[in-house]
């Protein structure tokens, strides 16, 4: 399978068999505390219990399945805020590869250490904005003549993030709104496409952190941020500008865009700590933020919600735990 093949359902049902031998069909689970707090029906797809901690794995696994001996052989580079280069690493070990991933210096300890782990060379790049590290990482890619393994601007890796969406609608096909993280944009756009084949009536809404709207302003721009500098945030791995080609699919695609305050995140993952006993990173915290923040439609009464990774670091959540007054332990 070439990489400039077009983005449509039926890649993501020709990539879902490899993504099935190596990724879990994670829980969709009904949630009655969140369901308590927002007044509607809400379910969690928990990806923040996949291989890896996250997505990620999925499309890194699409894309990655796809190689040829020798692209294999040359090994291949990536550049991540975390759950990509974890997934990226993994995949690497399980079918010896050669790894290389980019990071900026924000990135939560935990997540370097996991794809150190995995066997990944991990460089940090000196500026802080994972846009940066991209830059650096693609340059390495072409000096060194190994395979780029974008995060998200690969049709095959947006066919492998696109294979949570056919889980998702196979379960429930009568989800009024999806409400899914966007950094880059790929799984969004993937889960899309599977929306418009397996559920069409149901709404996909993606949501931005207010640190780094990227698909936001692109929106109200009518031009795709190909970078943006962000301010500081616990949603790093929503950092950075979008691709041309993920701003056009997207537009097309995703059927609106919100803004998650980046000051709601800490209480987003306190109350699924509290509701549902596990942890949740920022990443994943937006589009709990933007349903507990009243920012969805009250019209929509059945809401999923995805559930994108579980990486976050432990101070950072213990910070959390003490601040949102959950020292004796979730309810």
């Amino acid at each position: 399978m070439k990489p400039n093949v077009e983005l449509d359902f039926q890649l993501i049902q020709h990539v879902r068999p490899r993504v099935e031998e190596r990724a879990r069909r994670t829980p969709l689970d009904p949630s009655p505390g969140l369901s308590d707090l927002a007044g509607r029906d809400v379910f969690v797809k928990c990806e923040n219990l996949q291989r890896t901690g996250s997505f990620k794995i999925r499309g890194a696994t699409a894309k990655m399945t796809s190689l040829t001996e020798e692209e294999m052989r040359r090994g291949v580079v990536a550049a991540s805020a975390g759950n990509h280069g974890q997934g990226v690493a993994w995949i690497a070990r399980e079918m010896g590869i050669e790894a290389t991933v980019y990071v900026p210096p924000v990135i939560p300890n935990t997540k370097r250490r996991a794809m150190e782990r995995f066997g990944a060379k991990v460089i940090v790049c000196p500026q802080a904005a994972y846009d940066a590290a991209e830059e650096q990482a693609l340059a390495a890619c072409e000096r060194e003549g190994k395979t780029w393994i974008s995060p998200y601007d690969d049709p095959l890796v947006m066919a492998g993030a696109g294979t949570v969406g056919c889980e998702i609608f196979e379960e429930l096909d009568d989800l009024d709104a999806l409400l899914i993280p966007v950094g880059g944009g790929g799984l969004a756009v993937g889960v899309s496409i599977a929306a418009r084949a397996l559920a069409p009536s149901t709404r996909i809404i993606g949501v931005n952190t207010s640190a780094s709207p990227a698909l936001y302003l692109s929106r109200l721009d009518g031009r795709a941020r190909l970078t943006l500098e962000s301010k500081p945030t616990l949603a790093e791995g929503l950092e950075g500008g979008i691709s041309q080609r993920a701003f056009e699919l997207a537009d097309k695609y995703v059927d609106d865009v919100l803004v998650a305050e980046e000051s709601s995140l800490a209480h987003a993952i306190a109350e699924v700590l509290r509701t549902h006993h596990f942890a949740i990173e920022g990443s994943a915290a937006v589009v709990v933020a933007a349903l507990l923040d009243g920012l969805v439609d009250p019209g929509l009464r059945r809401v999923g919600l995805l559930l994108t990774g579980g990486n976050i670091d432990y101070v950072r959540l213990r910070k959390i735990i003490q601040e949102e007054s959950l020292t004796d332990g979730p309810d």
